[in-house]
């Protein structure tokens, strides 16, 4: 499947999720990770704000579970620079203030900046991904560049409502490969 027609199939099939069903597979994607997952193992975990109007996977749940049991775990999330398409990160807690983008991104107000070496685990967000672990996400590359600047011990790891393609056919050596993708049903692991 190439880039373009998974983006739209799948953009289609997410818009067709209730909110409700949103909110019970994101929890299920949640609970495999944390299953997976020792998150206590991390100074430093980078997730997505969920974009609600656009049914992304609901990071709240998330959220949630990090500052109830992981406290001493830093999160972080970006603020995007439209124009350069870069993503400058930052450090945030219960107390820090959002507020939407033009793009609808939900961004902090009074976070801490950090470098992408300071992140060892980073959620990714997506439409879709394949069997080998290329993704496809809204097609502007913010996130690729971002990939490519962390350490190579850094985990990264796909959140998606849907299970794989066998094959993004146009991935590119500009694709940056997840570790990991987790869906509501299973957790899946690819070479590095």
């Amino acid at each position: 499947m190439k880039k373009l027609d998974a983006r739209i199939k799948y953009r289609d099939a997410r818009n067709l999720l209730t909110s409700d069903k949103v909110d019970i597979m994101s929890q299920q994607i949640f609970n495999n990770f944390f299953k997976e997952f020792d998150a206590s193992e991390y100074s430093c975990i980078h997730y997505f704000k969920s974009i609600s109007k656009l049914k992304e996977v609901n990071t709240a749940f998330f959220e949630k579970v990090m500052y109830e049991k992981f406290p001493q775990v830093k999160l972080a999330t970006s603020v995007t620079d439209i124009n350069s398409t870069l993503l400058t990160h930052y450090t945030i807690d219960q107390n820090t203030t959002f507020k939407e983008n033009l793009l609808r991104i939900p961004e902090p107000v009074n976070g801490k900046k950090i470098s992408e070496k300071e992140i060892n685990l980073v959620f990714v967000p997506m439409f879709v991904f394949d069997e080998v672990g290329h993704r496809v996400g809204y097609g502007k590359g913010y996130y690729d560049r971002f990939l490519r600047e962390l350490t190579s011990e850094c985990i990264t790891v796909g959140l998606n409502f849907f299970p794989p393609v066998d094959l993004i056919e146009d991935a590119s050596e500009f694709d940056i490969s997840l570790n990991y993708c987790i869906t509501p049903e299973k957790v899946y692991k690819f070479k590095k």
